[in-house]
């Protein structure tokens, strides 16, 4: 009866083994899924890495027109560029003293 017992032992130690390493390895397979597909994965990360790559790129092009058009500004404010005021008068329809003006209608 005692090698009966020790084969049973044995089996249930192998049989307890069996059951805590497929456990072992769904909870591993649950995790790694979740790191790659889930709520925080890598693929969230990558997505929002590139959308905040994108977004500085905006960000920078914005200031430098924010520069440009202020820089703009300020000639127009000090009256130190002429031909910038008379363009920008002329795009309006403003025309100089004793000029004629054509319209060419299509």
């Amino acid at each position: 009866m005692s090698n009966l017992r020790k084969v049973q032992v044995c089996n249930d130690r192998r049989r307890r083994r069996t059951v805590l390493s497929t456990i072992g390895v769904l909870i591993f397979i649950y995790l790694f899924l979740n790191m790659i597909f889930g709520e925080d994965s890598l693929l969230k990360y990558f997505q929002m890495r590139t959308a905040t790559s994108d977004l500085k790129v905006e960000v920078d092009t914005i200031r430098k027109q924010t520069e440009e058009i202020r820089a703009e500004a300020e000639l127009l404010k000090d009256g130190k560029d002429l031909t910038l005021i008379e363009k920008l008068a002329r795009e309006r329809g403003l025309v100089k003293k004793d000029e004629q003006v054509y319209k060419f209608v299509d």
